[in-house]
């Protein structure tokens, strides 16, 4: 019988198949970067060189003070709870009709 769904080795492969692509690409745009000149030394314009000069700036995130306060005090009410465990279920189904065909 036919299954809709991939056996393990095939999803596998795939996922290696995946994982190969992915190194590929990375290590294309990689050497692309490294390697890309500019005839007219001009590169004012090109996206690649106004990325790499980029500065990372970095920002630290403010330390903040917690403080808890007791507001209120929250009591339980265990008869609140107890009326609720007896409740009873409002929507009932019913079982299915008896056939009357079946004579």
């Amino acid at each position: 019988m036919l299954s809709s769904h991939p056996s393990p080795d095939n999803r596998s492969a795939w996922r290696i198949l995946l994982v190969l692509l992915c190194i590929v690409l990375v290590m294309a745009t990689a050497t692309v970067e490294l390697t890309h000149s500019h005839a007219d030394g001009e590169h004012a314009d090109c996206a690649l060189c106004v990325v790499a000069h980029v500065v990372i700036q970095t920002v630290t995130a403010p330390a903040l003070l917690i403080l808890f306060a007791r507001i209120a005090a929250v009591v339980l009410a265990v008869r609140a709870l107890v009326l609720a465990k007896v409740t009873i279920f409002g929507h009932f189904t019913r079982p299915p009709p008896a056939c009357l065909n079946a004579a």
